[in-house]
């Protein structure tokens, strides 16, 4: 197995979500990520993304919804 991984990825580090209405802990947090790109480096199994830029992004999203997120 492949897994795909991008150094920026460590920047998405959310602190809550909405679960049944309420604001709870969430679950993914930079040191989960890190035991896992550990494990996954520790197998070899790790591959970095091409950069293919915004065009493929825009091809299958409205240009709206990006400049929501």
């Amino acid at each position: 197995m492949i897994i795909r991984h991008t150094p920026s990825a460590i920047l998405h580090d959310p602190d809550l979500f909405f679960r049944r209405g309420r604001l709870v802990d969430h679950p993914e947090s930079v040191a989960r990520y890190e035991v896992l790109l550990a494990a996954a480096t520790s197998l070899g199994a790790l591959a970095e993304p091409a950069d293919h830029g915004i065009e493929p992004i825009l091809a299958a999203h409205d240009p709206l919804y990006i400049d929501l997120l």
